[in-house]
């Protein structure tokens, strides 16, 4: 409620204060209930958003370990069918020595463990890119939610106080002095309640949606530090097959 509103009410409060208390009252709890849709709605905002960040980054993640593995693959079946070439023409001009099959087994290898290693770095800064992304967006929706209730909760005090003075320093020609200020000081200690539990109510929901956004922003965190995990060992899966491929190749051709 703006002051402005109270404002308004300055003629209720001298004819009865009792309906401008619950006037006051209805009021406030109208302004925090729509603080609270506007909290609920940043908070889904905020979840969707923390959502569909993970998928995409998941998504990511897992597609280029997808295509790491295949490069690593590739890399090894080119050693394989150079080292075969090799050896078919060796064994036709009986020129070709071991050392130089072993040259291409080793620049595999070399290869191999280098795009891997590119391959993990890779992934590991996707990840970190990803999981800042998070917590940026989580943090902008908690400040946002924190920043909207304390506009509120200002307002809403700003106002109760504006019409607690107003209540008390209008007479309503009450027979006797006493009563006229005990019946404003109940009116007025009436609207102080009333703003006190209206912001405590959308303190709690205030608390309730950031821990929400909280749960979310570290459940995504760990989905994405599990698909890294497993992005690395389908790549260090990939690497030991490759390598396990050229150095099977090389001992059967040696025995």
């Amino acid at each position: 409620m703006h002051s402005r509103s109270i404002e308004e009410l300055d003629t209720l409060f001298k004819k009865d204060r009792v309906a401008a208390a619950k006037i006051a009252k209805t009021a406030f709890n109208l302004e925090i209930t729509s603080a609270i849709a506007s909290v609920r709605e940043i908070n889904l905002i905020a979840n969707a958003r923390i959502q569909a960040d993970s998928q995409v980054a998941s998504a990511r993640l897992a597609s280029n370990a997808e295509i790491s593995a295949t490069e690593l693959a590739a890399i090894s079946e080119i050693a394989i069918s150079e080292i075969l070439g090799h050896t078919s023409s060796a064994l036709r001009d009986a020129e070709i020595t071991s050392s130089m099959v072993a040259t291409v087994a080793e620049n595999a290898e070399k290869a191999i463990s280098s795009s891997t290693i590119d391959s993990i770095e890779a992934i590991n800064s996707q990840a970190k890119i990803a999981l800042a992304q998070i917590s940026q967006n989580s943090t902008a929706s908690i400040e946002e939610i924190r920043a909207l209730a304390k506009r509120v909760e200002d307002r809403v005090r700003e106002s109760a106080d504006l019409a607690a003075s107003k209540l008390l320093a209008e007479n309503q020609g009450s027979p006797t002095p006493e009563e006229i200020v005990e019946n404003a000081e109940a009116a007025a200690n009436e609207i102080l309640n009333a703003s006190k539990i209206a912001s405590e109510n959308l303190a709690e929901e205030v608390a309730r949606m950031i821990s929400q956004i909280n749960d979310s922003a570290d459940v995504a965190t760990a989905k994405l530090s599990k698909i890294v995990k497993d992005a690395e060992l389908r790549v260090t899966t990939a690497r030991d097959t490759a390598l396990k491929k050229i150095r099977d190749l090389i001992s059967a051709r040696q025995n």
